[in-house]
């Protein structure tokens, strides 16, 4: 399996984290927000978040082994109290699928083992398939919000869930058995 290395997004990160903001692929996938700010004014807002939020809002560069970038995640409205956060991910499209999957574990991972925080909530925009396909992201859905925002041309509903450790853990379970089985079947030859 292919490793990846997970750090704390520097200053040095942020024209990276704008451009990959910015980019009309990965746009789909995120807000309006990167269509709408100056680039200048965005590079302003991720020096604040790093400088004076950084108690409520955690941003994290992905990479592969060899350095090339996976993408950025992110941990905001950070409850400390109530042990609870919102995770956002950002891919370079070329690694949305496999590697994405893997980066969301591993920030799972850290979430619960490290962080200590119990749920991690998602917000999903219909028609983002960066590692789910719809019918799973409106399986995984908890509330529903039609038409909340308007991106890319047009109103996007959007799908939210809360995650436990518990939930993670039977997710890895589920997977490993999964590849077990399919292991099993390409060594009988079938």
């Amino acid at each position: 399996m292919r490793s990846l290395r997970i750090r704390l997004m520097r200053h040095e990160d942020i024209d990276d984290r704008v451009r990959l903001y910015t980019d009309g692929t990965v746009q789909r996938n995120t807000t309006h927000d990167a269509a709408l700010i100056p680039a200048a004014r965005l590079r302003a807002m991720h020096r604040e978040w790093l400088d004076e939020r950084w108690h409520e809002r955690r941003m994290y560069r992905v990479s592969t082994g060899q350095d090339d970038l996976v993408g950025f995640t992110a941990l905001y409205d950070i409850d400390w109290r109530s042990r609870t956060c919102h995770m956002g991910i950002m891919l370079v499209p070329r690694y949305q699928r496999r590697l994405g999957l893997l980066a969301a574990f591993s920030m799972y991972d850290y979430v619960y083992d490290v962080l200590n925080l119990r749920v991690v909530l998602h917000e999903v925009m219909s028609g983002v398939e960066m590692m789910f396909t719809g019918d799973q992201v409106r399986s995984l859905a908890q509330a529903t919000s039609p038409d909340h925002c308007y991106t890319v041309g047009e109103h996007r509903t959007c799908y939210w869930w809360s995650q436990t450790k518990a939930d993670h853990e039977a997710v890895r379970r589920r997977n490993a058995e999964r590849g077990a089985r399919v292991r099993r079947r390409l060594a009988q030859g079938a």
